[in-house]
């Protein structure tokens, strides 16, 4: 159906990332280099952190972040079973174990739950997913016993930012400026700031940005565009050396260059999806499901519906293209013997949760053709 009305749908300052994009191309470096230390000034600045470092994924961050906590193969790691599968995915390639925790009812990891899997399960390390953008009470429950119980004196907290470009803090600071977590950023298409791909890891420590930059770069101390810069007999320093083994996991400057520009348009477009939600949830207002905090990116728009079969069906009929965020994760097969005894909630939640379409190219007659697709299946009164 030719006027389909997607679930996601990127929009990018074409005119200006073409210009940006030239500009790499008629260089003559297009790979890790001027583009993308540039973004990461721009994102350090932005947000407020010490480091960010560029890289090619939200699942490249997420790996470097956790092989970079230190801890052993066998580690248990406290996680929420709502979230992409790269969250998790990065847990099995570090060797460790997820352990699945309970969701509360803004889908995000439940205090009680997580404490329980450090204190009774051992989970030394907590990865937590700002789902939908938002930065739930629950999270900073969870900061305050890193910084006053001595019983997670060992725990690192690695915050999954893939929805919450743009977000902030409760105390108006910018999600990602912690200097107590380390942070992971995801530029996908269908994201908030949409590249193509691409990702930020946020890491407050120097010598683990440093470790992180070598890790990206297949664990090589120094970047091309590092070795280039000089002068005289400096012009080319073509030695290095490969202390540990890493990935290839950089950047590039013609992501980056694209980045550069949507950066600048990122508040105004968080704006516009703070004013969809609010539309629907003016629509939707018994069964508005998931509520959004105070300085969230508003990335999903998630409802509550009883027969969620029915009202897929019902929204496809419409050419409305809907989303579920998303299938527990313990029901992969990947995933399958792994702890999820306490997700109690999450198996109830996560039959009934569905997100609505959700982009900047959305108006209100665009919106009313959704709620009254639902309203027409029963889905919502």
């Amino acid at each position: 159906m030719s006027d389909t009305l997607q679930l996601f749908r990127p929009r990018y300052e074409v005119d200006e990332c073409i210009r940006e994009i030239r500009s790499v191309l008629e260089s003559g470096w297009t790979g890790q280099g001027p583009k993308c230390s540039a973004f990461e000034n721009a994102w350090c600045e932005y947000i407020g952190c010490r480091n960010a470092h560029f890289v090619s994924s939200a699942t490249a961050a997420l790996h470097i972040a956790l092989h970079l906590t230190g801890k052993p193969e066998g580690t248990k790691v406290a996680t929420t079973p709502l979230t992409f599968v790269s969250t998790n995915a990065v847990i099995l390639y570090e060797r460790m174990i997820p352990v699945f925790c309970e969701c509360g009812r803004d889908m995000s990891l439940q205090y009680e739950s997580v404490r329980y899997a450090v204190l009774k399960k051992g989970a030394k390390v907590v990865m937590w997913v700002h789902y939908g953008g938002n930065v739930s009470d629950d999270f900073y429950r969870l900061m305050d016993d890193l910084k006053n119980d001595k019983k997670f004196a060992d725990v690192r907290v690695i915050e999954d930012c893939a929805h919450a470009a743009g977000a902030s803090y409760m105390d108006g600071t910018m999600v990602g400026s912690r200097t107590d977590t380390i942070s992971c950023y995801s530029f996908h298409s269908v994201k908030n700031l949409p590249i193509m791909d691409g990702g930020f890891i946020c890491v407050p420590d120097d010598e683990e940005d440093r470790r992180a930059r070598r890790l990206s770069w297949l664990g090589i101390d120094k970047s091309t565009y590092v070795r280039t810069e000089g002068s005289g007999s400096e012009l080319y320093k073509w030695s290095y050396n490969v202390p540990e083994l890493g990935w290839k996991y950089n950047g590039n400057d013609i992501a980056a260059a694209i980045g550069l520009v949507q950066l600048k348009y990122l508040d105004r477009d968080n704006a516009y999806r703070k004013w969809i939600s609010q539309q629907y949830e003016s629509q939707i207002r018994d069964q508005f499901f998931m509520h959004h905090y105070s300085g969230s990116s508003h990335h999903l728009v998630v409802i509550f519906v009883e027969d969620r079969d029915k009202a897929i069906a019902s929204l496809k009929a419409a050419g409305i293209a809907p989303g579920v965020h998303y299938l527990p994760n313990y029901r992969f097969p990947v995933f399958s013997g792994f702890d999820h005894s306490s997700c109690l909630a999450v198996e109830n939640m996560s039959q009934h949760i569905l997100s609505l379409p959700n982009h900047l190219e959305l108006d209100r007659k665009q919106i009313k053709r959704v709620c009254s697709a639902l309203s027409d299946c029963g889905a919502i009164k």
